[in-house]
């Protein structure tokens, strides 16, 4: 998907690398990162409101087909249908979003995606992706009447029991307060105090305004020990970047949730649009990040 970006976009750059801003856009698919790519969704291909059937303008997401060429069962989707997100045409920019509810009705909007094992190529040990791993998200907040609440954009989960292990959220800051517009990426902490690192800034994002989120785990070196980086508006959020291992417990199946935290014990629902999502098992370039945002 090619979006134009408006003037109160913000793009989310690693902390890492300065932007390149006279970078040519690079295709997520791109034969330089294809072998890496392992999840692509994006809201003008393979949306579907039943298996088979495409969706049209305000019907509800069943399927949410990858669109990376993987193997595999790697499609988001929602079985239950007052829990699907809503497929909207000529909402951003002239591209089609998946729009999530966080409605007060209980019938909050999500998707399950696949399996966190399959996408980050993890081992079945707890140790750290190989190589490191880069995600990014485009995504619009929108305001809920009922005020501040943390909203969960996509979270990487660790174990069959919905722990995180790699999270995004919005409204949400350390010890899981709600602190309006802040934008938060946090990781699992192997064993250590706190639980997460994690990196965040208040005021990073608006609401009704469109971003672009690029976070991830660079161990090129692949000793195990890595660097985890997140940045908003070209600025690293706070904390950013954190020199640590990243935890996984490879117990179970552990999912990937999109518009929701897996815990059912907290409202944790995105309120909320997701144009696309792009995911690759390794820690890109500089050159590479900035070519995809520019595709974006």
């Amino acid at each position: 998907m090619r979006i134009i970006l408006r003037v109160a976009v913000f793009s989310a750059v690693i902390v890492r690398f300065a932007l390149v801003a006279s970078a040519a856009p690079l295709d997520p698919d791109d034969s330089s990162v294809a072998g890496s790519l392992q999840l692509w969704l994006k809201s003008d291909a393979g949306v579907e409101e039943a298996d088979g059937d495409d969706a049209e303008s305000g019907d509800g997401v069943m399927y949410w087909r990858d669109q990376s060429g993987k193997t595999g069962s790697r499609d988001a989707s929602q079985s239950v249908a007052v829990n699907r997100p809503q497929y909207l045409t000529d909402s951003l920019c002239g591209k089609p979003v998946i729009r999530f509810d966080d409605s007060t009705s209980g019938e909050q909007d999500w998707l399950l995606g696949p399996l966190t094992q399959e996408i980050l190529g993890l081992p079945e040990s707890d140790r750290t992706p190989s190589g490191g791993a880069t995600f990014f998200v485009v995504f619009r907040p929108i305001a809920e009447s009922g005020g501040v609440d943390e909203d969960y954009i996509m979270q990487f989960t660790r174990n069959a029991e919905g722990s995180s292990l790699i999270s995004l959220a919005i409204d949400m800051i350390e010890p899981s307060g709600a602190v309006e517009n802040t934008l938060s990426v946090f990781f699992r902490n192997p064993g250590g105090t706190p639980v997460f690192n994690w990196m965040e800034q208040a005021g990073a994002v608006a609401d009704d305004d469109v971003f672009i989120a690029s976070y991830g785990f660079d161990d090129s070196a692949n000793t195990g020990l890595g660097e985890l980086y997140a940045s908003v508006s070209g600025t690293s959020l706070d904390d950013s970047p954190i020199e640590d291992q990243l935890f996984y417990d490879a117990t179970g199946d552990a999912g990937v949730y999109i518009g929701r935290a897996a815990s059912t014990t907290y409202n944790w629902r995105l309120s909320g649009d997701i144009a696309e999502i792009i995911v690759y098992d390794t820690a890109l370039t500089s050159t590479q990040i900035a070519g995809i945002e520019q595709y974006l």
